[in-house]
């Protein structure tokens, strides 16, 4: 007997609704059938696609093949049929539903189950595959439906210590909850249905088909996406249809050949090709450009690659021209350039926007803070805004740069908005750089994780560093590096001597007292002094001593507390140049904190470190005579508090392994790694001892098919709650140009509040407006907040608080510009 009785639901013109769109023009209606139509047409053009077709086969077996992708099919096509249900109709309607549950999700769930189950059972096929091997895979499926709206949920989830079989509780709950509570499908679902037995051997499938499940989640979200953004956009889908928006995703052969032609033509590429170099650092860059060029080529078709390269040997253009390679050699469909922070997406992507700009590609910046490439040369329609904005989503550009969160979230979240990228995200080549700044606690997942989603998915990565962690060292495999003869680079007087390391000061200085002496003494006309500590707190007190007793102009505090603007003015007057190519700042001190390690493109003479960890000294040592124009020199020095401080600080993407080694071992031996740029021998020793202490907890996710543990397992950045975000107006004339928070907050609100604006163009708008915003948004340590006076509403729907307390910012000028910075910041 079926779950549904025969039953026809009392609704306009007695045809079930999916979908009501209210405009000018009235009342459109989107049935059932239209609705599941068109989504199973998008799921149709995207599994048809070669490389998603590819994808399939890596994990559903020949045999099985045709079974499974039917019960794919049919999962999409039975998505929504609990909107068959009479509360929902009632409710879409604008009908009483009687303070009654009118999802639908549930339902459709148990309707596919029952449908499959059936089939399952009484195909002579499934009986000879394993019919309880068949019900379990149909079971994956099923809890993608369940959660289409909401997050792909775990079958089996630790709860209190305990495996639960989390899925099926919670559909026999909401089970139990139709037959006792729902008066009227009482009478809509068959008297005599009983849930399929959940007896099976969902655990006893393997990883294959934890990977399908969740990639058979973003085709159905993507599917139902489109189709549903069709309807609501009021334009005519067949005009275009589902193959062709597919189709326009992904790279074709034609645009990897259309880059390639620009790219080789640019002076950049033109003097590589022709060695017209002068510069010693240059002749090295391109000697480096072209051994990693002519390796590539030697095995054009692995999975993972390595490269190791000196920090400032143009790794960006490397990267760039290694994807190209991969994209044309592998038949790629989209390329992602990966990078730890934002302020090094900034950079990397201007490059990659100079390479691309006379192709019909626009590279898109993905992040949170604001757009900084969209299609200029477009009329802005609703239609455009809903589209651009559920692109932005899902990754669908054809070159993106992002972070490393955006990308881990991408690929391992159980959320349903952050799971849209990963259908886009298959048969794509990955540049990551830096992947080593996060907790080593996660590097063995990483690599067990990585490794599984570019056989399954098809992805190619290409992974970049100066302080090279060998992830598939973790697995037992070999690690293929595209700069074979990287210690000769990496020991190269060009770019090993670009600094020397004076362990002079390592014991004498261990307090922040000590460092304001130590500056006094090292303080020479015309050097430039960067200073790194591990706090917050300990830089802004530093900041103010040095200010007060040693250089009264030019002192410069860089923590993540500094908003984007301020950021921007601190590293734009640290690069400014006179004429003759010498900086315009000389006598100057800034004091940091770890956000300037990874790619600030800053250059300094001296450099004072806390120690922390070998590759992170290396990375600030990347930070020291960058250009190779002067002499440099590393010092560093041991705070009291720095093994407390390093060992709490686990939103630093540090853990206590390489520190640990780092200062219980012999410090000559360690400095001598650091000088000689072994730091690879050090990481070795650290995997060694993570393999040996623990086997990576994604086996046990896998056999569960726990995929909310997968994404706690995969976050790299534990969220904070420490800080909150303050928006704070005032009125100011600065660097060429008019500041007035008043004004932008009104704007702000007025975009918040325009109900004329649909959902796409308002979360676009907001987007825009949030580089306007950047000069007058504070981060604010919460006992601040309270001891300022920062008053907040709780009610405040907001991604910040507001506070009218301008008096609260000093300025900061530095050569003729300036910003504001909240007077107390710890």
């Amino acid at each position: 007997m079926p779950v549904l009785k025969n039953f026809t639901p009392n609704c306009i013109n007695e045809v079930p609704i999916a979908h009501v769109r209210n405009n000018d023009e009235g009342m459109k209606v989107e049935s059932l059938v239209e609705h599941t139509e068109l989504v199973v047409e998008y799921y149709q053009s995207f599994i048809e696609l070669k490389h998603i077709n590819k994808c399939l086969k890596s994990m559903i077996g020949d045999k099985e093949w045709n079974i499974v992708l039917y019960l794919m099919k049919e999962a999409v096509k039975y998505h929504d049929y609990g909107k068959l249900s009479p509360i929902f109709q009632n409710k879409i309607n604008n009908r009483s539903t009687g303070g009654k549950d009118s999802g639908h999700s549930y339902l459709s769930a148990i309707m596919y189950m029952e449908k499959m189950t059936k089939y399952i059972r009484s195909g002579s096929k499934c009986k000879e595959l394993g019919e309880n091997k068949m019900l379990s895979i149909m079971h994956l499926f099923a809890n993608n439906i369940k959660g289409h709206h909401t997050s792909i949920d775990s079958i089996y989830k630790k709860e209190r210590r305990k495996t639960a079989p989390h899925f099926y509780n919670k559909v026999n709950e909401y089970e139990t909850n139709i037959r006792m509570k729902l008066e009227e499908l009482q009478s809509f679902v068959s008297e005599d249905y009983i849930l399929p037995s959940f007896n099976v051997n969902v655990k006893e499938l393997d990883k294959r088909y934890f990977y399908l499940g969740k990639l058979h989640y973003s085709l159905l979200i993507n599917s139902d996406f489109l189709a549903t953004t069709a309807f609501f956009n009021d334009y005519d889908q067949r005009t275009q249809s589902a193959k062709d928006v597919v189709k326009n995703l992904f790279l074709s052969k034609e645009t990897i050949d259309s880059f390639r032609e620009y790219y080789e033509q640019t002076p950049l590429m033109s003097s590589i090709r022709q060695k017209k170099i002068t510069s010693e650092m240059n002749i090295l860059r391109t000697e480096i450009f072209l051994e990693v060029e002519k390796n590539f080529l030697k095995r054009p078709f692995e999975k993972v690659y390595y490269l190791t390269s000196p920090t400032g040997s143009g790794k960006t253009n490397i990267g760039f021209n290694i994807a190209l390679l991969i994209a044309e050699y592998q038949k790629k469909s989209k390329i992602v350039q990966v990078l730890p922070l934002n302020a090094v997406g900034e950079q990397s992507f201007d490059f990659i926007q100079s390479m691309l700009e006379h192709t019909e590609v626009n590279a898109e910046f993905i992040n949170s803070s604001g757009i900084y490439n969209s299609e200029v040369d477009v009329e802005r329609t609703t239609e455009w805004y809903d589209i651009y904005h559920l692109h932005r989503q899902m990754l669908g550009f054809k070159y993106i740069v992002t972070s490393h969160v955006r990308m881990f979230d991408s690929l391992f979240s159980s959320n349903r908005i952050r799971n849209l990228p990963l259908f886009h995200l298959c048969n794509s080549v990955v540049i990551i750089d830096e992947i080593q700044a996060y907790s080593e606690n996660k590097w063995q997942e990483i690599a067990y994780a990585l490794n599984d989603v570019a056989e399954f998915y098809n992805i190619t990565f290409v992974i970049m560093s100066a302080t090279m962690v060998y992830l598939n060292q973790f697995l037992q495999k070999e690690s293929y590096d595209l700069l074979e003869n990287k210690s000769y680079y990496l020991t190269h007087p060009v770019f090993k001597n670009r600094f020397r390391v004076d362990d002079s000061y390592l014991n004498k200085v261990n307090t922040i007292s000590d460092v304001v002496d130590m500056i006094k003494k090292l303080n020479q006309k015309d050097k430039r002094i960067l200073i790194e500590v591990e706090t917050k707190k300990k830089a802004y007190e530093l900041y103010c001593l040095i200010s007060e007793n040693v250089l009264k102009d030019n002192v410069m505090l860089l923590t993540s507390d500094e908003n984007r603007f301020a950021r921007n003015v601190i590293i734009q007057a640290l690069k400014k140049e006179n004429d003759n190519g010498n900086f315009l700042l000389k006598d100057v001190v800034l004091i940091a904190t770890s956000v300037i390690e990874y790619g600030v493109d800053i250059d300094f003479d001296i450099g004072i470190k806390q120690v922390t960890a070998l590759d992170a000294e290396e990375q600030f040592g990347g930070r020291i005579n960058r250009s190779n124009k002067r002499s440099g020199v590393l010092y560093p020095i041991d705070l009291d508090d720095a093994m407390r401080s390093h060992l709490r600080s686990g939103y630093r993407y540090r853990l206590d392994n390489r520190f640990a080694l780092y200062k219980l071992s012999d410090n000559d031996k360690q400095l001598e790694a650091l000088r000689e740029k072994k730091i690879d021998e050090l990481y070795t020793s650290i995997i060694n001892c993570i393999n040996d202490e623990k086997m990576p907890e994604l086996l046990t996710i896998y056999k569960n098919k726990d995929y909310n543990n997968l994404e706690e397992c995969m976050k790299l950045i534990e969220e904070n709650d420490y800080q909150e975000t303050y928006f704070i107006p005032y009125i100011d004339s600065q660097n060429n140009q008019s500041l007035d928070g008043y004004l932008v907050y009104s704007e702000y609100l007025q975009l918040l509040t325009n109900l004329n604006l649909g959902y796409g163009e308002k979360k676009i708008k907001l987007l825009e407006n949030r580089s306007k915003m950047e000069p007058f948004l504070f981060k604010v340590n919460k006992k601040t907040a309270e001891k300022l006076g920062l008053k907040k509403s709780e009610e405040e729907n907001k991604p910040f608080y507001y506070s009218e307390r301008s008096d609260l910012l000093e300025d900061v000028i530095i050569l003729d510009a300036k910003y504001k910075r909240l007077i107390s910041l710890v």
